[in-house]
């Protein structure tokens, strides 16, 4: 298994990426993108190049998060890696725009208030 900084724990993701299981920690993603069933995961780290895997239960493992939400049917963000929501969209602290459906968008700017009034408590 490839470590990548961290223990397996609650505060990380054990995926299968071929026949290597790779350890990725939560706080290293940013947001992620999904088309057919292909789950594109975008990282914090601009460096580092956006992951590809295909999962069934994924998306429940993110959403299961606290700090996961979804913002448009193939879009499941990192609240804490948001810098601000304008109109129909949210935007990075890496400066992407990743968009919000109607649908969503209540339940994402209420989300997204509480996680920045949190962080202010702490």
């Amino acid at each position: 298994m490839k470590d990548n900084g961290c223990n397996p724990s609650s505060e990380s993701i054990v995926l299968m990426i071929g026949r290597e299981m790779v350890l990725i920690p939560f706080e290293k993603i940013e947001y992620i993108e999904t088309v057919n069933k292909r789950y594109t995961i975008h990282f914090v780290d601009i460096n580092d190049n956006p992951l590809i895997v295909r999962s069934q239960d994924l998306e429940k493992q993110f959403l299961a998060r606290p700090e996961f939400i979804r913002s448009h049917r193939s879009y499941i963000v990192n609240l804490n890696r948001i810098r601000t929501m304008e109109e129909k969209k949210l935007i990075s602290l890496n400066e992407k725009v990743i968009p919000v459906a109607s649908l969503h968008e209540a339940k994402v700017k209420a989300a997204l208030v509480k996680r920045l009034y949190e962080a202010v408590r702490n």
